[in-house]
């Protein structure tokens, strides 16, 4: 299970990016097109399994993989902030970080233990490992440009288009994203 700790602060698009973009020159729709970058944001996330901007989360769970290979949920991952089980008293213990390795596998940052740990034995506790991370790109520049794209013409698409409808086939910004899409 992914839980997210602490969410974004900022938006990848800005709403005078977007305004000019739209060519809107008013203000009466700038709640509007708030909702729609934040709307874009949360639906590019979703389907390529990149966070935009940071935010912290934690994988949790139940047992350590037989495999010793743990995938991160969100990628791109900034850092990782630290790696926690509860041992067979019930007591959160923190494994330190010379202890295991990261890397990156297929765009999606894995983790597992050094050959040389022993891994310990948890309790019962349903949620034994916690393992913490910041994801996300570090600045809004560092999102690659066919990601903001496929946005901009989602938001395009919502801002012009202001009724349900269905959506045949794929789209141009689902054809932009393929790339950058992160498989589980």
């Amino acid at each position: 299970m992914n839980v997210l700790i602490t969410p974004r602060t900022d938006l990848p698009l800005t709403l005078d990016g977007v305004k000019d973009y739209l060519q809107e020159t008013e203000s009466d729709n700038d709640a509007l097109i708030n909702l729609l970058i934040a709307s874009a944001t949360d639906w590019i996330e979703r389907k390529t399994g990149r966070i935009l901007m940071s935010a912290t989360y934690e994988e949790q769970l139940t047992a350590w993989p037989a495999c010793n290979l743990v995938r991160f949920r969100w990628n791109p991952v900034q850092s990782v902030t630290s790696v926690k089980y509860v041992d067979a008293n019930g007591d959160d213990q923190t494994v330190t970080s010379t202890n295991y390795a990261t890397w990156i596998r297929n765009d999606m940052m894995v983790i597992s233990f050094n050959d040389d740990y022993t891994i310990p034995i948890t309790g019962t506790n349903p949620v034994s490992w916690k393992i913490r991370y910041v994801a996300g790109y570090t600045q809004p520049y560092a999102i690659p440009g066919p990601i903001k794209e496929a946005m901009l013409l989602r938001i395009r698409k919502a801002y012009d288009k202001r009724e349900d409808s269905v959506y045949p086939g794929m789209m141009a910004s689902d054809h932009l994203l393929e790339p950058y899409i992160i498989y589980q």
